[in-house]
């Protein structure tokens, strides 16, 4: 307990405004979540995402602090501007990259990519998941199709279209297909 020191919290409320006078960040609602997957670095963890820039990096001031060696010291960027507008993510140059991984593309530095939510982005090794907080759950991952049963027609019996001829191509593409 020796190296435990008073906080004193009317100082550090001070502190944290800026030149602007803008609120200090922990009096913002969180509009997004990444979620960063588990694995052999560790168990899975979620990080709060702010309106304004939130840093991905390995340093501990980084929004999103990630201390593993693959990850630079600011590796990434995810801007919040404005409430119903897609965040922007920008890789800051990153020794590993940033990369996304549907469809799969890596981002160049400095330039933006609009993230849509449930979208899966990969910092150097680890994998990682966008939430937009609010935004309706979808069932299974971003563009999936669900398929249901068709509804069988009473009277009709157990499956009478085997071997029904669907369609037929011309004669230059070569038969006919069935079921």
């Amino acid at each position: 307990m020796e190296d435990t020191q008073l906080v004193d919290w009317e100082a550090q409320e001070e502190e944290s405004e800026d030149s602007k006078g803008s609120p200090p960040r922990f009096a913002l609602e969180p509009v997004g979540r990444l979620h960063l997957f588990s694995s052999v670095r560790g168990p899975e963890k979620d990080f709060l995402l702010y309106p304004g820039e939130n840093v991905v990096g390995r340093i501990p001031g980084c929004t999103v602090a990630l201390p593993f060696p693959s990850i630079s010291k600011q590796h990434a960027i995810i801007e919040i501007s404005a409430q119903g507008r897609a965040p922007i993510l920008r890789d800051c140059g990153s020794l590993n990259h940033t990369r996304l991984l549907r469809p799969p593309k890596l981002l160049s530095p400095g330039v933006g990519h609009q993230l849509r939510d449930q979208d899966l982005v990969l910092f150097a090794d680890l994998p990682c998941q966008y939430h937009r907080l609010g935004a309706p759950s979808l069932p299974g991952p971003r563009g999936a199709l669900s398929v249901e049963e068709t509804p069988r027609v009473p009277g009709m019996g157990g499956p009478r279209f085997q071997g029904t001829l669907l369609a037929e191509d011309s004669e230059e593409e070569g038969g006919k297909f069935e079921v």
